[in-house]
């Protein structure tokens, strides 16, 4: 009986069109198998960015290096975190906060011409504040900037596969839409 129920879901779920991802629809494309993720030095507020993308470029099956060799560069080029008073309590201070948490980028093909770009991710997320407890809305702050960070830097590596699956015409600049992908979620 159980193995006719899982074969039934089974059908059921391949009829609507759902499958799997394997391994391979969630690596990077070749052609970006090999790459530099870089920053302006002045540009980037929270030089993490680099290395969480670089992480997770490296978990999608892509080689990260520094140096000077040609290869495509991912060039994350301005990072901001603006926190946006959301709601006032009874004595005028804020009682929540959204922060709002954005960076863009481009990606340069081996000789230095964009291909890509700019494009804009952009991750929000709302946290209440309790003045009683200072010192945990602070651990609480540093870790929703972390997490935003990692999704911020799934949507990159998501725009990247994406765009290194489709076919590029020869010498010439594709650029996905520019509306920004969001992320909210209320804390």
């Amino acid at each position: 009986m159980r193995t006719l129920a899982v074969v039934i879901g089974m059908l059921v779920l391949a009829g609507c069109g759902f499958h799997l991802r394997t391994a391979r629809e969630s690596d990077v494309p070749a052609r970006f198998a090999d790459l530099h993720v870089t920053s302006p030095v002045s540009g980037l507020r929270y030089p993490q960015i680099v290395l969480v993308v670089s992480r997770m470029l490296q978990d999608h099956g892509a080689a990260v290096f520094s140096g000077k060799a040609p290869l495509p560069t991912l060039e994350l080029v301005n990072e901001t975190m603006v926190p946006v008073v959301v709601t006032i309590n009874s004595n005028g201070g804020a009682a929540a906060y959204l922060l709002d948490y954005s960076v863009s980028f481009v990606l340069k093909d081996a000789s230095g011409r964009v291909v890509l770009g700019p494009q804009v991710v952009r991750v929000q997320r709302e946290y209440n504040l309790n003045p009683l407890n200072i010192l945990a809305m602070a651990r609480e702050e540093r870790y929703l900037e972390n997490r935003m960070r990692r999704s911020a830097a799934r949507q990159i590596v998501a725009r990247l596969i994406a765009f290194g699956r489709r076919p590029v015409p020869a010498h010439k600049e594709v650029a996905l839409p520019a509306a920004p992908f969001t992320t909210r979620h209320a804390h």
